[in-house]
């Protein structure tokens, strides 16, 4: 009876950490998503604001030097 209400405390006790596991990982995949994301998006929005200043100046950093 003993050994019987030991191997399910174990049963639960991995079921439960496996649980938290998944829910930790599913929420830092979550979190590098959307970081990755905003990376992307502000990377792009750099990019294209210097290739506009750079057609609207008519001049680039190598030529005033």
């Amino acid at each position: 009876m003993k050994a019987l209400l030991m191997a399910a405390l174990v049963v639960i006790g991995l079921f439960v950490a496996g649980s938290i596991v998944v829910w930790a990982v599913k929420a830092f995949i979550g979190v590098l998503f959307y970081v990755l994301i905003g990376a992307l998006i502000v990377g792009g929005v750099v990019f294209i604001a210097g290739k506009v200043r750079k057609s609207v100046g008519g001049t680039s950093r190598r030529q005033l030097r």
